[in-house]
């Protein structure tokens, strides 16, 4: 009797049978670059909001980091292949923009102004004393 071997199985499955998307649920695998740099943005992007979100502002940080690792991905590509392509701006380009253009009116939603941690007393004086 084999044993059967999990990790050798494709973890994504893009559509099932009835058209049922997996990508759009199953989550990056945080041990790529990509999934801890979408942990990272995502984390970076709770903590500038203070931490308590709402389920909709979850949502808006969420896919404010996919456009932003979009964006990267699309600016690498324009400066590894160029701006150009065969006279005019290359997809990447077009992508760039798209990716960020929506981020920004993310952002703008969430509300770009830094909100007020609060801090206990005890928070501060702890604070100073690691310094």
């Amino acid at each position: 009797m084999t044993k059967k071997r999990y990790n050798a199985i494709a973890k994504t499955r893009y559509i099932r049978h009835g058209g049922h998307s997996d990508f759009l649920h199953d989550p990056l695998d945080g041990r790529t670059t990509l999934g801890r740099a979408y942990q990272g943005d995502i984390e970076a992007l709770t903590a500038h909001l203070g931490g308590q979100l709402t389920l909709p502002q979850r949502s808006l940080i969420e896919q404010a980091t996919r456009l932003s690792l979009l964006a990267s991905i699309a600016w690498a590509e324009i400066l590894r292949a160029g701006l150009f392509s065969e006279g005019q701006t290359s997809p990447a380009f077009e992508v760039f923009l798209k990716a960020s253009r929506d981020e920004r009116a993310i952002l703008q939603i969430l509300g770009l102004e830094r909100r007020m941690k609060s801090l206990s007393l005890q928070d501060i004086l702890n604070e100073d004393n690691t310094d």
